[in-house]
């Protein structure tokens, strides 16, 4: 299962990647599919030197993912809603109106404040505790290998 896991992760990272470099290369639209195969090389070479060089990469994925991930996708839009929507005003002036079992202001207090608890709760454990657990990580790697290791965790096998 963790194969597939990969093999569809890796497809959908460099997916973009591909139809960037096609599209550079004007080969997406020739019917011959060899040009386009072999335009796609450079892109996994690449990925694969990154793979071999930086044996924790992991990390590092991990480092971005507890700064960048939980704060772009969830604590940011709620912050931002709240703050657009502050006002009775600003709601009635919505593009799109709220679900219908949100009409009184009440229940929209209840909405605002919820959005900034679960932003403040995110914001604890999402970027401090995830991004101190990942960073500790990564310092731990970088004390633990060296830019294209000879080994990676040959230090399991001595024992």
């Amino acid at each position: 299962m963790m194969n597939i896991n990969n093999l569809v992760a890796f497809g959908l990272f460099c997916g973009p990647l591909f139809h960037v470099l096609e599209n550079f290369l004007h080969v997406h639209e020739k019917p011959f599919y060899i040009r386009v195969l072999v335009s796609r090389l450079p892109v996994v070479a690449l990925i694969i030197l990154f793979a071999v060089a930086f044996p924790f990469y992991a990390a590092i994925n991990s480092v971005l993912g507890a700064f960048t991930t939980s704060f772009t996708t969830y604590i940011l839009p709620m912050v931002a809603f709240n703050i657009t929507f502050r006002t009775q005003t600003d709601i009635s002036d919505m593009a799109k109106p709220l679900p219908s079992w949100i009409t009184t202001e009440s229940r929209y207090k209840i909405l605002w404040y919820g959005n900034w608890l679960v932003a403040g709760t995110l914001f604890v454990t999402g970027v401090g505790f995830g991004g101190y657990a990942s960073m500790s990580n990564f310092i731990s790697q970088i004390n633990n290998f060296e830019y294209f290791a000879a080994c990676y965790d040959c230090y399991l096998l001595e024992d």
